[in-house]
């Protein structure tokens, strides 16, 4: 139980609460995982009659009822990457102040080191560019399409960091970067073309794309909608076909200027 003697405290403790569940949305997490969190380390408050706790695909709003009247806080966001890290740790802190092992200033002290924890962008990039190389393998067998997959992910991957940072909205960052990708995949096949070794674009292609396909979007959206939440369910199938389509018209725009200049 958080023990409070002010109203101060009692605000302080919800926006504990609301950045718990705001780092959760933002890390991928499911939207009746974000609500049932924030309900639980509402309940654990002291002297707290009633909770409300409603949670969407970009908005978090806690109302509190005390002896004293009402508190409300709000988070405003949008769900980033997924990141099972930080929900992880965020899962182990929820506990832990559920059961009081923390004090206001140690918790307030936890969530901004979470939050603000950075992702390693060459690992991130390595294994990103692992990944297309693996299931570039896997869907031809090879060993020359794989390793080719893999160089031009990390270029690929490069290229949509650096998109990020511009602030577009994800779905121009992602059409950019593969029709990049796509465009530097046919440029490859014509240089190794020169020295008469042949070379499957498909599996290249796909095994590029697939840290881009929105696998996860699709089963939490799928997910909340089956649990009730309607709005976050359908919000998030929308941003997850919205991805799909960039990708399909990023490498269906350079295939199709490529076949009508015959370059395939």
């Amino acid at each position: 139980m958080q023990f409070v003697k002010t109203k101060e405290d009692c605000q302080n403790l919800m926006d504990v609460v609301a950045d718990t569940a705001r780092i959760l949305l933002e890390s991928g997490a499911e939207t009746y995982r974000v609500e049932d969190t924030a309900f639980r380390m509402s309940k654990s408050i002291q002297k707290v009659n009633k909770i409300n706790v409603f949670v969407s695909y970009t908005c978090i709003i806690i109302c509190l009822s005390f002896d004293f009247g009402d508190l409300v806080t709000m988070r405003r966001t949008i769900p980033k990457a997924t990141n099972l890290w930080k929900i992880h740790e965020i899962n182990n802190f929820s506990r832990n102040f559920v059961k009081d092992v923390y004090t206001l200033d140690e918790s307030i002290e936890i969530i901004n080191k979470i939050d603000n924890r950075a992702v390693d962008k060459k690992l991130y990039i390595i294994g990103a560019s692992a990944a297309s190389g693996l299931f570039a393998h896997l869907l031809v067998g090879g060993i020359i399409e794989p390793v080719v997959a893999f160089f031009i992910s990390i270029l690929e991957m490069l290229v949509f960091r650096f998109f990020q940072r511009k602030e577009n909205p994800q779905f121009v960052n992602t059409y950019i970067t593969v029709a990049f990708m796509t465009f530097l995949t046919l440029f490859t096949l014509k240089i190794f073309g020169m020295f008469n070794v042949a070379l499957d674009m498909n599996s290249i292609i796909v095994g590029c794309i697939m840290p881009f396909v929105p696998g996860v979007s699709i089963t939490n959206s799928v997910r909340d909608v089956l649990s009730g939440d309607l709005l976050s369910g359908i919000s998030s199938m929308i941003n997850a076909v919205i991805t799909a389509l960039s990708i399909a018209l990023g490498v269906g725009s350079i295939l199709y200027f490529a076949v009508m200049m015959e370059a395939i």
